[in-house]
């Protein structure tokens, strides 16, 4: 079975083609090279993002030096707190699962009861700086609210409270200065409610199937919500989770710097590396 890092090798071997077929050409750097970042034209991270670690700094010394970047900083640091993420999803109307969102002192007070009045039952919480799946938990019960937000306020300074939204799989569109690059449905895997979960009769965690859709028979509201999310964080590059809900589509949050692996998110985008390539090569301006 392929590794993520193996599927990562490969897909940095398709961004080196790419860069070549163009007329570029692609060379891998490490924290240790950062010095060297003004000798290149552009940058391309592909490597976990967040505001606390080489990559911010990597996308930031970019950008200092005029360097087109992807990922920029400003969309790391938004995608990196989901509370921020959120609030820009409120100001500009983007559809999304009722949510609050609350700071450390507000969800230590908050009677869990009004929650669930106000919200349904059963609640998601999330941790703001949450990834993979981690500390990302499904709560029936106030007592199961108290117990996981506890546990995750040692941690955190606030909390995503969000109703649930049952589905067998998520949607992931894959968005580049407004422009949709890929369509996949991240399937849950058997008897799960999260894309990484414990099967059912097994408890090792494991990823869902990634299903490639094509463009063309994505359903046009999906890729117009997706836009809009995607829009509110920036114009770099996102994979926009979304939840559907008969004929409606939720933006479940924006991530930037998004998986992209060969054989799953390029298998029905063809050009996903060449497009990628080819927008940093002319400048990071749409």
């Amino acid at each position: 079975m392929k590794t993520g890092k193996d599927l990562d090798n490969q897909a940095l071997l398709r961004f080196e083609k790419a860069a070549e077929d163009l007329g570029a050409r692609f060379e891998r750097f490490y924290p240790k090279d950062v010095h060297r970042i003004p000798e290149y034209d552009a940058v391309l991270i592909r490597a976990d993002t967040h505001a606390m670690n080489m990559t911010y700094t990597v996308a930031r010394l970019a950008e200092s030096e005029g360097i087109p970047v992807l990922d920029e900083p400003d969309s790391i640091a938004t995608c990196g707190n989901k509370i921020h993420m959120g609030r820009l999803m409120e100001r500009h109307a983007v559809p999304t699962p009722p949510t609050l969102y609350l700071l450390k002192a507000d969800a230590q007070s908050i009677e869990p009861e009004r929650l669930f009045e106000e919200l349904g039952s059963p609640l998601v919480l999330k941790a703001p700086t949450s990834a993979f799946s981690a500390y990302v938990e499904k709560v029936s019960t106030p007592e199961e609210f108290k117990k996981e937000s506890k546990r995750f306020l040692r941690l955190t300074d606030g909390l995503v409270v969000q109703a649930f939204m049952p589905t067998t799989y998520d949607w992931r569109v894959g968005v580049l200065d407004g422009r949709i690059l890929y369509v996949a449905r991240y399937h849950m895997p058997k008897g799960a409610w999260r894309v990484y979960d414990k099967e059912e009769g097994s408890g090792q965690k494991k990823w869902g199937r990634v299903e490639a859709v094509p463009l063309g028979e994505a359903p046009k509201d999906l890729l117009k919500v997706a836009k809009q999310g995607t829009a509110a964080i920036g114009n770099s590059l996102y994979g926009c989770d979304i939840k559907q809900s008969g004929d409606s589509f939720y933006v479940i949050e924006v991530n930037d710097n998004p998986t992209i692996y060969p054989g799953y998110e390029d298998s029905r985008a063809p050009h996903l590396y060449e497009d990628i390539v080819r927008h940093l090569l002319e400048g990071g301006i749409g």
